[in-house]
């Protein structure tokens, strides 16, 4: 199965399967918390920044890659999420 990744922050996460990393960490995404995008998608049939099959596409990337998603709030995707406070901690005590 050939997979579309049709926005940066998937195209980041099929780099980095490519590039056989163990783990990746997600930052800023917001699907279902904010609408808001600097892009203008006039032929957007939904109030969504992201469609099924690209929500369906992470899904399969997670079987692929180990991803935690820092985000404070709940995102509209299954996942493994951390706070960015926790985050931070973790970077500062792996130095």
């Amino acid at each position: 199965m050939r997979q579309q990744p049709h926005n940066s922050g998937v195209m980041a996460l099929r780099l980095a399967i490519n590039l056989k990393l163990d783990h990746v960490f997600v930052l800023g995404c917001d699907w279902g918390i904010t609408n808001k995008s600097i892009f203008d998608y006039d032929d957007r049939n939904s109030e969504l920044k992201y469609t099924n099959s690209q929500k369906k596409l992470v899904k399969q990337m997670q079987d692929e890659i180990d991803m935690t998603f820092v985000n404070a709030n709940s995102i509209d995707i299954a996942c493994h999420r951390i706070s960015p406070d926790t985050f931070l901690n973790d970077v500062n005590r792996s130095r």
